[in-house]
């Protein structure tokens, strides 16, 4: 089972929300928390990734991994679990993009 925290418009956690990942909907005007990573190398280029075959959308290829943050889980916690989980990087060095 997993929680998500709930969020309002201006993404201020709204304290003692939460839902369950499948088993509820999300109510409206609430929102819960996810995330996007794009790895660049120091030399410039771009890491991408071919979906898992047996995955939605399998045999594709992505530029990103990403997931949504679990309870308490701030955005910065959420990138680096997911980076890892989905492509087994341990980030040494995240910057958050300046559009959030």
């Amino acid at each position: 089972m997993e929680l998500w925290d709930l969020y309002d418009e201006q993404m201020n956690l709204i304290e003692g929300r939460t839902v369950t990942r499948g088993a509820e909907p999300i109510p409206d005007g609430m929102y819960h928390l996810v995330c996007d990573v794009i790895v660049r190398h120091t030399d410039g280029s771009y890491l991408i990734m071919q979906r898992d075959g047996k995955k939605h959308c399998g045999g594709m290829w992505e530029a990103t991994a990403g997931g949504s943050a679990i309870k308490g889980e701030s955005p910065l916690e959420c990138a680096v679990r997911e980076l890892k989980e989905e492509t087994g990087i341990v980030a040494e060095n995240i910057k958050r993009s300046a559009k959030q």
